[in-house]
């Protein structure tokens, strides 16, 4: 991990993929008409790879067509004025290996709005950056501060 100037801390990938992996919803970014739209997903980390389930629609496009897209998570504490947030830059994939399928099924992965019958996508992790935040505030109790980290623990 690297400072990125004041209370910005640059984390490394493996503290990312940590992240990630403790997460269940982040946000599928893709490109829609050349503008850039975001989609809550509940997602799990299985691999080197983010998965969501997903009925027709912009997202199954974007895995149909292996478009490049991003997936980003966060948790932010505004009180506090802490927070993480981890950025992916891979491939979109329609998973069609019945094996695979079966794996996923295996890890519980569902989705809040598709059809049981969804199709699963598949993100690769090209790329994998993610930031750090914590400011000292003056106005908020050391306790308030110290309760919050201990629960991102």
């Amino acid at each position: 991990m690297r400072r990125d100037g004041g209370d910005l801390q640059v984390l490394g990938e493996e503290d990312c993929r940590n992240l990630l992996a403790a997460a269940h919803v982040g946000r599928v970014v893709v490109s829609m008409d050349a503008m850039p739209a975001a989609f809550p997903v509940n997602y799990v980390l299985v691999g080197r790879e983010v998965y969501f389930r997903t009925s027709t629609g912009t997202k199954l496009s974007a895995a149909v067509n292996g478009t490049v897209v991003a997936f980003q998570v966060d948790r932010i504490d505004s009180l506090g004025s802490e927070g993480w947030s981890v950025l992916v830059i891979g491939r979109a994939r329609l998973v069609t290996d019945p094996a695979e399928q079966a794996l996923l099924d295996r890890v519980g992965l569902t989705s809040w709005a598709a059809p049981a019958d969804a199709g699963y996508v598949a993100i690769g992790t090209d790329r994998v950056t993610g930031r750090r935040l914590w400011q000292a505030r003056h106005d908020i109790e050391p306790a308030a501060t110290a309760e919050f980290s201990a629960k991102e623990q």
